[in-house]
């Protein structure tokens, strides 16, 4: 039964952060998220994410400034429908191959912060949400 729940606790989870993402949509900086068409723009050109890196940025700018641990974002990333969790270094590639599409200069961080010792957390700055 604890198996169970915890699989059911996952999809609906999962599933409300989807349906929550379709009437989404995001600008920050040059960038338009679009939770409806499911793609990122840069100045009217689409920005090539993989599914995991854009349910990330998803995750992160749909509650800007609130810090996720990297559990957390593993587990919403989790799609497989197991009951293993994602490792959670592999939450800091997709944030470091993310950052490599979003930032000018990828050191020097403007939408998706380190907290160190917590997690990451997404700029609230240059920052407009609105629902399609």
């Amino acid at each position: 039964m604890a198996r169970i729940n915890a699989v059911l606790r996952r999809t609906t989870n999962l599933t409300l952060d989807t349906h929550a993402a379709i009437d989404l949509k995001i600008q920050f900086g040059p960038f338009i998220l679009n939770g409806s068409a499911r793609c990122l723009l840069r100045d009217d050109q689409v920005v090539p994410l993989t599914s995991d890196e854009l349910a990330l940025l998803i995750t992160l700018a749909s509650k800007p400034g609130k810090p996720f641990t990297r559990y957390q974002l593993a587990t919403k990333l989790n799609n497989k429908g197991s009951d293993h969790t994602p490792d959670q270094r592999n939450i800091d590639m997709l944030v470091s191959r993310l950052r490599k599409r979003l930032e000018e200069d990828p050191v020097s961080t403007r939408y998706i912060h380190t907290l160190r010792g917590v997690g990451y957390a997404f700029t609230n700055e240059l920052f407009h949400a609105s629902a399609l």
